[in-house]
């Protein structure tokens, strides 16, 4: 009579990985079923318009009738000829990082204003041309909730700007009285501090 031996299956490693890579694209195509929220989208808008700023020039594309963040971010390389241009902020130099957070921008004239970044710029003030004038309003600023601002383009390389109404009255009031308190005194020059007809000006230091 023989004997029945049940042979014992080996576990290979190579198994539980290809087991752990295909669960990984189940989920991953799951996930791109359901959407995120933070993939490119597409908008259908007509008649609008982008003006591009960069480096001082300015680009106005007409758009096309339905369009995604990315087409625009191409079309905009195109335009400028940059091929570095990688985001977009808005005229205040907030991150437009969906389509839908562009086409909520104020309009002029049904057109969006945006400005044209690398990934290693820093936001500046846009300047198109000399004697320019841009209103911009500033929020939750010290003592009041909004507070207007003027700049004024007075140089397009090195970039200047003229700043009318630079601080609120509510700024302004807490310097002087923070002047009053720590007093002005003479100015000194030089490491050990003394008084100098060279300098006649009075100085004080002043806290947050």
């Amino acid at each position: 009579m023989k004997s029945i031996r049940s042979k014992k299956r080996t576990w290979h490693p190579r198994t539980t990985v290809f087991i752990f890579c295909l669960l990984l694209g189940l989920i991953a195509f799951v996930l791109s079923l359901k959407g995120n929220p933070s993939s490119p989208s597409t908008i259908c808008l007509e008649n609008k318009q982008l003006s591009v700023y960069r480096y001082g020039l300015v680009k106005t594309l007409s758009l096309p009738s339905c369009f995604s963040l990315q087409d625009l971010l191409s079309m905009s390389r195109l335009e400028t000829q940059d091929l570095t241009i990688s985001r977009f902020v808005s005229p205040l130099g907030e991150e437009l990082t969906t389509v839908e957070s562009l086409v909520n921008l104020p309009t002029i004239d049904n057109n969006y204003h945006v400005i044209a970044l690398n990934e290693l710029e820093h936001f500046l003030w846009p300047a198109s041309s000399i004697g320019e004038k841009k209103d911009i309003l500033l929020k939750n600023v010290t003592g009041q909730k909004n507070h207007l601002i003027q700049l004024t383009t007075l140089s397009l390389q090195p970039r200047i700007f003229r700043i009318t109404n630079f601080l609120s009255e509510a700024e302004c009031d807490h310097m002087l009285s923070r002047v009053q308190r720590e007093k002005l005194k003479r100015s000194l020059v030089g490491v050990n501090g003394i008084e100098t007809d060279r300098r006649t000006s009075s100085t004080t230091w002043i806290g947050p």
